[in-house]
C-alpha cells in the first residue's frame, strides 16, 4: 500500500538534500569570488527562467580605477531544484576580449585567482560532505565488517536462500573443514568449482547442516581482501548470495575525521576505476532515479542515514566536478592553468570554442548514459527499495 506521508517525506528530503549540497558547492564559488573582489550578480538554488523567491540581497563595492561602484548580489530560489549557479560578472568570453575590461569581472582578474574561484566549488562540496558525515561517525557509528563467518544478508532466490540459510547464522564448517573467518567462507566458495558444498552452521545455539550449490558470476566482480575490503582485482567467481555482517563502531573526533577523509579518496578511485573499466560503470553510477531510490531507502532507515547519503553525494559532486572536461569546474580550471603556463596569454576564442563544444558534447553524452543506466535499472528490473542499503565496502560477496 502506498503511504502518501512517507513518499511526501522522501520528496522533501530529496529536494532539501540536493539543495544543501548544491548550496555548499556554489557558496565556495561565491565566497572566493567576493574575497578576490569579483562582482557576483546572483546566487541561485535551482534552475528556471525566473526566480520563485528572492530571499536576500547583499550590496558590495568594487573598484573601477579611482572610483567605487556599488552593486548587489541577489540570492534566489528557482523553480527546478536539481542544480544551481553563481553568476559572476563577465564570465562569458568575447571575440574582442572586452570581458577583461569589465570592472570586477571574472576575466579581469589573474588566471591564478580565477583558478582558485573555480576550485573553491568542488573544495566546498568535499568539505561540506566531510562536515556532515563526521558527526554521523561520532554519534551513530561507522560500519565495520565482522570477521567471524556470520551471515549478514541473504540474497533472495540465491543459493543460500534456497538452502535455508538466514541472517545471523554462524558458519562453522564447509565440507567438514572448520571455518574461522568470513574470508575462509569466501575462499571455500570461490574454490568450489561449482561443486555442491556441505555447510555446518549454528542458529540460536542449535547446530544444523545444509547443502548448497554455488553459482558462477555472469560477469567479473570485485575480489575482497582478507580484511573484507574491496581490492582492485576483478574476476568471475562462485558465490552463494550472502554478505558478511557489520557492527557499528562510534569514533572520536580525530578518528571520525580520518574516516571522513577516506571518502574523497574512495570517490577518486571509483571514477578512476570507471574510466579504466567502462563496462563496469553501469553497476556503480546512477542518475536522479537512482538517487531517489537511495533517498527512499535512507528515509526508511532514519535521519543519520539521510545525512550520510547527503554527505556521500556532496563529496561525489565535488570530485566529479574536478574532471578536466568543460563546462565542469575542472575543465574551466584546465583552461586557466593553460593561461598560467602561457605566461598570462589567453587561448584564442576559437580554441576556447572548440574546447567548450567538445566538453559540452562529452557531458551531454555522460548525462544521456546516466539516464540510460537509470532507465535500464528500473524499467527492466523493477525492484522495490530494500529495507537495508547495499554496503558500499562490499557490493558483492560469495
Amino acid at each position: 500500500m502506498i503511504d502518501p506521508i512517507y513518499w511526501l517525506s522522501v520528496v522533501l528530503v530529496f529536494v532539501t538534500m540536493i539543495s544543501v549540497l548544491v548550496g555548499a558547492h556554489e557558496y565556495g564559488h561565491y565566497l572566493f569570488a567576493r574575497l578576490f573582489g569579483m562582482g557576483v550578480e546572483e546566487f541561485a538554488i535551482g534552475f528556471g527562467k525566473k526566480p520563485l523567491w528572492t530571499y536576500a540581497r547583499k550590496t558590495y563595492t568594487i573598484q573601477d580605477g579611482d572610483h567605487s561602484i556599488t552593486e548587489e548580489t541577489v540570492f534566489t530560489i528557482r523553480p527546478f531544484p536539481l542544480g544551481g549557479f553563481v553568476r559572476i560578472k563577465g564570465m562569458a568570453p568575447e571575440e574582442d576580449g572586452s570581458e577583461t575590461a569589465i570592472p570586477g569581472g571574472f576575466y579581469s582578474f589573474a588566471p591564478a585567482k580565477r583558478f582558485m574561484v573555480l576550485f573553491a566549488g568542488p573544495l566546498f562540496s568535499v568539505l561540506a560532505g566531510m562536515a556532515l558525515v563526521i558527526p554521523v561517525y561520532m554519534f551513530d557509528g561507522v560500519d565495520r565488517p565482522v570477521s567471524k563467518p556470520i551471515i549478514g544478508e541473504v540474497g533472495p532466490a540465491r543459493p543460500a536462500d534456497k538452502a535455508g540459510l538466514k541472517k545471523g547464522d554462524l558458519i562453522t564448517a564447509v565440507n567438514d573443514k572448520p571455518i574461522n573467518t568470513f574470508y575462509d567462507l569466501i575462499l571455500s566458495v570461490r574454490n568450489s568449482n561449482g561443486k555442491q558444498l556441505k555447510l555446518n552452521y549454528v542458529r540460536q545455539n542449535i547446530s544444523a547442516t545444509t547443502t548448497i550449490m554455488p553459482m558462477l558470476d555472469e560477469k567479473p566482480g570485485v575480489l575482497l581482501t582478507p580484511d573484507l575490503e574491496i581490492s582492485d582485482e576483478l574476476a568471475r567467481q562462485y558465490r552463494i548470495g550472502v554478505s558478511f555482517d557489520f557492527t557499528k563502531v562510534r569514533l572520536g573526533l580525530a578518528p571520525a575525521t580520518l574516516e571522513a577523509a577516506k571518502a574523497p579518496v574512495a570517490a577518486v578511485m571509483g571514477i578512476a576505476n570507471m574510466i579504466r573499466r567502462p563496462a563496469q560503470a553501469g553497476d556503480s553510477v546512477g542518475g536522479p532515479a537512482s538517487i531517489g531510490v537511495a533517498t527512499a531507502t535512507a528515509v526508511r532507515m532514519g535521519f543519520s542515514r539521510v545525512v550520510w547519503l547527503a554527505a556521500m553525494l556532496s563529496i561525489s559532486v565535488g570530485v566529479f566536478n574536478l574532471l578536466p572536461v568543460y563546462p565542469l569546474d575542472g575543465g574551466q580550471m584546465m583552461m586557466a592553468l593553460f593561461e598560467i603556463l602561457r605566461g598570462g596569454k589567453r587561448l584564442s576564442i576559437q580554441v576556447q570554442g572548440v574546447i567548450a563544444n567538445v566538453g559540452t558534447g562529452l557531458v551531454l553524452l555522460l548525462v544521456a548514459g546516466v539516464f540510460f543506466v537509470d532507465f535500464n535499472r528500473f524499467a527492466f528490473k523493477p525492484t522495490p527499495p530494500k529495507t537495508e542499503p547495499a554496503k558500499i565496502v562490499a557490493p558483492k560477496v560469495p
